[in-house]
């Protein structure tokens, strides 16, 4: 196996890694977790993001014919006392309907399920209750092509900073590869598809401080630099590469939109 080959798996897998980190780290993602419930070991899932074509319905595993359920809710973010629902039986699971919302605007909630044990609040280790966010729907295209030059991206930067490592001046073309997706994923296919979601292309620097547009803003701003630094053969390309490299993977630790896209108050 040559060291190109090698290279490249090294790039693709820790490309595919941070894009897995990003989706399964993200606030989108349901929370998942186990409780317990009148003794009985119950899976949960509850949800953190919806369109808005229907409400988020919160729905949990009850076992037990007298298991009741309660769904308690406010909006995000606002002080204030959390509004209750009662939750209805369904086989062997309740559920209630989470308030319909706007895109962007949040709902924070959790349930509390009661049997003769006593009461058990279905909230993450954290203790604090979950946030839900509402968006429109987006179209399958867009948002599978933006997902998909994201994750390009991110394994031709990890293959740039591999080869300003080992392999000499070929880093230049990979970072030219490297800023060329992020241009069209981040910058392009990005903007559009916050469009679709939440009604406005672009959150970040200088219209405001959305984390995501700002993670995409910093990665382009660092390959920029590592582009022109290779065009020009500058001599501290190569480490201008591992710098843009470094960068990218490092925003990318941040969670996908950590604190959300609330660009309307509740």
């Amino acid at each position: 196996m040559t060291r190109s080959v090698v290279l490249w798996i090294v790039a693709v897998s820790v490309g595919v890694g941070a894009g897995v980190w990003q989706r399964l780290s993200g606030p989108s993602y349901p929370w998942h977790g186990r409780v317990d419930v009148g003794g009985a070991e119950v899976p949960v899932s509850l949800p953190r993001s919806h369109v808005t074509t229907s409400p988020a319905r919160v729905a949990v595993p009850a076992p037990g014919a007298g298991t009741r359920g309660t769904l308690y809710w406010r909006g995000f973010p606002v002080d204030g006392p959390f509004a209750a629902t009662p939750m209805r039986r369904a086989g062997d699971t309740l559920a209630a309907d989470l308030p319909l919302r706007a895109p962007a605007r949040m709902v924070e909630y959790y349930a509390e399920l009661g049997t003769a044990a006593g009461e058990t609040r279905l909230v993450p280790a954290t203790g604090r209750a979950v946030v839900l966010r509402y968006r429109d729907p987006i179209p399958a295209p867009l948002l599978v092509s933006h997902i998909a030059v994201m994750m390009l991206a991110l394994v031709l930067g990890a293959r740039a900073g591999l080869a300003a490592a080992f392999e000499g001046e070929r880093y230049r073309s990979l970072a030219l590869l490297t800023l060329a997706a992020i241009v069209l994923g981040g910058l392009v296919l990005g903007p559009a598809t916050e469009k679709a979601a939440f009604g406005t292309w672009w959150t970040g620097v200088p219209l405001g401080w959305d984390v995501t547009d700002n993670k995409t803003l910093l990665a382009f701003v660092g390959w920029v630099a590592a582009v022109f630094a290779g065009e020009r053969r500058l001599r501290r390309a190569p480490a201008l590469v591992l710098v843009a490299c470094a960068l990218m993977l490092a925003v990318y630790l941040v969670p996908h939109s950590v604190v959300g896209s609330n660009l309307r108050a509740y």
